[in-house]
C-alpha cells in the first residue's frame, strides 16, 4: 500500500510521469483484483492519448477481465488498426474471443499468433494452453491434447497439466 501511495503522488505531482504512473497503478490494480479501478485508469491515460498501444493493451486486458468482450474487441481492433504488426493483439483478442464462448474464431486468432516468427516461451506456452481450451471446447480432443501437451513441453505449463490431468481422469471415468 505504500507503493500505492507513492505511486498515487507522482501520478499528480509528477510533470513527464504522471501516464507511466497511472499505467503503473493499473497494473497494481489488475494484480489486486481491483478491475474497476485498473478500468477507471486506463480511461483517464486512454483520452489522452487515444491511440497508445500500451495503454490500450492494458485496457483491452481489464475488458476482458471484467467480461466487457465486445469493448474488448472494440480495443484490439483499435490497436490492430494502429500497430498492425503487433502481435500480442492476437493472443489477447484470442483470449477474449474464447472467454466470449466464440471458439471458433479464437481458434484461428491464437493460431494466427503461434506462427509469429518469435515469441517468448511462456507467450508460447500461454498461447498454446488457450488453443488447447478452444480445441477442447470443439470437442476435439485429441488435438487439444496435443496442445497442452506442447504447453507442458515448453514451460511445464501448469494449467495445461492440469487440463491433461482432468482429460486423463474423464477417460477412466
Amino acid at each position: 500500500e505504500e507503493g500505492m501511495a507513492e505511486m498515487a503522488i507522482v501520478e499528480t505531482d509528477g510533470i513527464f510521469l504522471s501516464m507511466p504512473a497511472t499505467l503503473s497503478i493499473a497494473f497494481a490494480n489488475i494484480q489486486m483484483r481491483q478491475l474497476k479501478q485498473a478500468n477507471t485508469n486506463v480511461r483517464r491515460i486512454a483520452r489522452a492519448y487515444p491511440d497508445n498501444v500500451i495503454n490500450n493493451l492494458v485496457l483491452g486486458q481489464v475488458q476482458t477481465y471484467r467480461r466487457r468482450y465486445d469493448d474488448a474487441l472494440e480495443t484490439w481492433d483499435r490497436i490492430a488498426t494502429v500497430a498492425p504488426d503487433n502481435k500480442r493483439v492476437r493472443y489477447w483478442r484470442g483470449l477474449t474471443l474464447l472467454r466470449s464462448g466464440n471458439s471458433e474464431a479464437a481458434l484461428a486468432e491464437l493460431q494466427t499468433y503461434l506462427q509469429s516468427e518469435y515469441l517468448e516461451d511462456w507467450h508460447r506456452s500461454a498461447a498454446q494452453y488457450r488453443l488447447g481450451q478452444a480445441l477442447y471446447r470443439q470437442e476435439r480432443f485429441s488435438e487439444a491434447w496435443q496442445a497442452y501437451k506442447e504447453a507442458d513441453r515448453i514451460d511445464s505449463h501448469k494449467g495445461a497439466r492440469a487440463a491433461m490431468d482432468r482429460m486423463r481422469k474423464r477417460k477412466r471415468d
